[in-house]
């Protein structure tokens, strides 16, 4: 445990800067990399209006929406995000100037997650002694305007990226059992049910199921010594 606690302390301190040197950016769309506390008032308020506009209703069907838990969460001090931005590129802003518009860049979406340790199952090979360091992704949401463009794709793959570079030994979330869409989107990456998932014995009564994508370096590793094993043997 204390492994794996210090791996996610390192994680944590870890500042948006050096983060940011590991992102890469889509036409016409930045990736910002910064944590809650770094975000403006306003930017957390469109951050919240895109979750609400995407979620509520789900979640009024299911538990109900609990709008002041949500931000609690999105503002939690460890809570990091992902910036989907589109019209923030140098040549925009000097078409602003040029022009005498000066506009706010439009969040296309956001991916909202911390680096964390979460509880494992004494079988699960990416634990380290009782739990996993993680990179846990509370939200990854894309304006409704703005999907089918390869956004949510490009985010997950940048938290994938940023979360293996912190050595963390899985990207985990949770998704609603009844959320098809999401479930198929997740698993086209890769994505499986964690083996701590309350899915695994009634995923119907439980509404959610949680999932997780193993550090693929690791995958590497234990592949490389199990056949090496069994070159010895043979």
């Amino acid at each position: 445990m204390a492994a794996a606690q210090r791996l996610v302390r390192q994680a944590q301190q870890l500042r948006s800067a050096q983060l940011q040197a590991c992102v890469s950016t889509l036409p016409s769309t930045r990736i910002v990399v910064a944590t809650a506390t770094e975000l403006s008032r306003d930017m957390h308020e469109r951050v919240f209006a895109i979750l609400e506009a995407n979620m509520r209703g789900m979640y009024e069907g299911l538990d109900g929406w609990d709008a002041s838990f949500k931000r609690m969460e999105l503002h939690h001090p460890k809570s990091r995000y992902l910036l989907a931005l589109h019209g923030d590129d140098v040549h925009h802003r000097r078409s602003q100037r040029i022009h005498g518009r000066v506009r706010e860049p439009v969040l296309q979406g956001f991916v909202m997650w911390r680096y964390d340790t979460d509880d494992t199952t004494p079988d699960d090979p990416f634990s380290l002694g009782s739990v996993a360091p993680v990179a846990y992704c509370y939200e990854l949401q894309v304006a409704d305007a703005w999907q089918g463009r390869g956004i949510g794709a490009h985010l997950l793959q940048t938290l994938e990226r940023l979360a293996w570079h912190a050595h963390m030994r899985k990207t985990m979330l949770t998704v609603f059992y009844i959320n098809q869409r999401a479930r198929s989107f997740y698993a086209s990456h890769g994505y499986v049910t964690d083996a701590t998932s309350p899915s695994n014995d009634d995923e119907e009564h439980h509404h959610y199921v949680i999932l997780c994508k193993p550090n693929p370096d690791l995958v590497d590793e234990r592949v490389e010594l199990r056949q090496g094993a069994e070159n010895s043997e043979a």
